[in-house]
């Protein structure tokens, strides 16, 4: 069975490297404006992006569920090898898109170059700071959020334990495992 399972590949091009830590429930909130007036809405530039991502992603994988229910098994390598590679250029597209519209999001390279200087990586004092300004630049709350996208990683495991009892059927298995990553790109989703 295990050689064939597709690989879960979410990017969100430069926010996975801040925000998946090791993939919610719930969602982020507003931070104060840093010149101290209203809250500012939460999720605006970010959301724009990844909302369109999320349900890209979801596609790619709907587009890999009906290309690997056409297959043979777990042995029929003539088939599933190019679902998977049409999967794997068809997420890569939805990355490409998310990367270059968070790079038009304002607070975005600024929050990139400061974290440019840090020596460590998340949760050390100068992402902390990065992350600070981030969030008053943007009303986006990071932290809330990479805590979100860490809390969609149990559901996810427990999700795709729960398809190994499909082992011998691959149909049934490949209806679990589509239904495991839309969630988890769904629950991720909700994290903007």
């Amino acid at each position: 069975m295990g050689s064939m399972r597709p690989g879960v590949r979410i990017v969100l091009a430069g926010a996975a490297a801040i925000l998946l830590l090791p993939a919610c429930y719930g969602s982020h909130t507003t931070i104060g404006s840093a010149d101290g007036g209203a809250d500012a809405p939460a999720g605006t530039c970010l959301e724009a992006c990844t909302g369109p991502y999320t349900a890209g992603v979801i596609a790619c994988h709907e587009e890999q569920r009906t290309c690997l229910l056409s297959c043979g098994g777990w042995d029929d390598h003539a088939c599933s090898d190019p679902c998977e590679t049409t999967w794997d250029a068809c997420t890569y597209e939805r990355d490409y898109e998310a990367e270059r519209c968070m790079e038009d999001c304002p607070c975005w390279e600024p929050f990139m170059a400061c974290t440019d200087g840090c020596d460590g990586g998340p949760g050390d004092d100068c992402w902390t700071a990065c992350e600070s300004g981030y969030g008053a630049c943007s009303g986006d709350d990071i932290t809330g959020m990479g805590t979100c996208l860490s809390g969609c990683a149990i559901p996810s495991m427990e999700c795709d334990e729960a398809c190994e009892s499909h082992e011998g059927d691959w149909g049934a298995w490949v209806n679990c495992d589509a239904e495991c990553q839309i969630a988890w790109v769904s629950c991720m989703g909700g994290c903007f």
